[in-house]
């Protein structure tokens, strides 16, 4: 992992490609913590994240919109909507997975 200043707000959106204001909303990055493991479907990640469920589609659209996640709908009965990381999400987790370490 490359140094960086992490105290550097600049530095860690040029690195990141995110504003990380955004990453302030609450579940936001519970969700891509979770998301770490591989796609889920998201009634389990409701159930997972533990909030309703107005708030997690709120979340998983806005990381949609930012990039982070993708929402497959599958093509077999049952017909579920799996949500997993983009690699621009990947990234973004591997930092909260370490980040979360430090804690």
């Amino acid at each position: 992992m490359p140094e960086l200043n992490l105290d550097n707000t600049d530095e860690r959106r040029r690195h990141l490609d995110i504003p990380l204001m955004k990453l302030d909303e609450k579940y936001t990055l519970t969700i891509l913590y979770v998301l770490r493991n591989g796609p889920i479907q998201k009634t389990d990640l409701i159930n997972i994240v533990a909030s309703s469920s107005d708030t997690v589609k709120k979340r998983v659209d806005h990381l949609v919109e930012e990039g982070l996640v993708q929402e497959v709908r599958e093509n077999q009965r049952p017909f579920r909507k799996m949500v997993r990381l983009t690699e621009k999400g990947k990234r973004i987790s591997c930092w909260v997975v370490y980040l979360n370490s430090d804690l």
